[in-house]
Parts: C-alpha cells; structure tokens; sequence
C-alpha cells in the first residue's frame, strides 16, 4: 500500500496546501473538515478497510495541526487556539467514519474559546466523547491532547449540537 497515494486521494482538493490561509483575517475562526467529500471517505475506506479510517484521518489531522503549529510561527502577535474537532455526532455516529476537523482561531478570541471550555468542563463524559477518546487512544494520541465538549440547543433546527474540541497540550 503506498501511502503517499492514499494522501494525495484523501487531500487532493481540500484546502490545506496554504496553511497561512487558515490565518487570514477574514474570518474569526477556521473550521474545516479533513475531507470534505463523502465520497473520498469511501474510497479511503475501501483501501484502507473501514475499520480503521477513523484512526486513520487522526493521524492525518495530528500531522497537520503541528505543521499549523509551526506555519503560526510566522504569524508573529496572533496566538491561536489549533484544534481538531468533531461535529458530526447526531444519531448513528459511532457505527460509521468519524471525519474530524481542523479548527484554528486566531487572536483573543481563541484564547477567549480556550478559556471558556476549561471553565465550562466538568469530569463527567458522554458517549460522544467517549468515542471520540477512543480513537485517540487507540493511536496511542489520547494524553496528547486534552478533551473538551460544548453542547447546545439550536433553536432554529430543533436539536442539540454536540462539538468535541481535542486541544494538543503542548
């Protein structure tokens, strides 16, 4: 299996070839799936076997939020809060791919959101961040990254929101 083709048919389209993009000031914060086409999952399912792709795009989100890490570098005064989060989580997430995201917010305000999620976390879990752990820990990443959830209920579609954040520790 060569890997270098399973990246380039998994990251091919998707934004991450200008890391200093997810800096600019025209948004407050960047959150953007791995991948952002189910078909592309599928196909990484298929050669990778779905049982596994889960840990699969981890790996891959770890490898790119420390290249972010260190692309923020050159963004001298603009503290970030990098994560890799998950928002897909509504009824039958456990028994399918869990695609995650990479967030960046940069400025105040993500030291703003880092801060409100360490005051608003309680020890408790849920299933959602139970699974969620569970693939970092099946990569050997769980105590990398320390885990926060925000839940809500969003008036307008009648459901609660669920997002995990996964914030590297160092």
């Amino acid at each position: 299996m060569k890997q270098v083709s399973i990246y380039d048919q998994i990251m091919r389209f998707e934004p991450f070839d200008d890391l200093d993009a997810l800096f600019s000031d025209l948004d407050s914060f960047e959150e953007v799936p791995l991948v952002s086409r189910s078909k592309r999952v599928e196909q990484a399912e298929q050669r990778l076997g779905s049982t596994n792709i889960s840990e699969f795009l981890v790996g891959l989100a770890f490898y790119l939020i420390n290249s972010i890490r260190f692309t923020k570098a050159g963004h001298a005064g603009r503290p970030a809060l990098i994560a890799i989060t998950y928002t897909d989580l509504d009824e039958g997430y456990a028994n399918r791919t869990l695609v995650p995201n990479i967030f960046v917010y940069p400025g105040s305000g993500g030291q703003d959101l880092h801060q409100t999620l360490k005051d608003k976390h309680h020890e408790g879990t849920s299933p959602e961040m139970d699974t969620v752990r569970g693939i970092f820990k099946r990569c050997g990443l769980e105590e990398s990254f320390s885990f926060f959830e925000s839940r809500f209920h969003d008036e307008a579609c009648g459901e609660e929101i669920v997002r995990i954040y996964a914030l590297p520790k160092a």
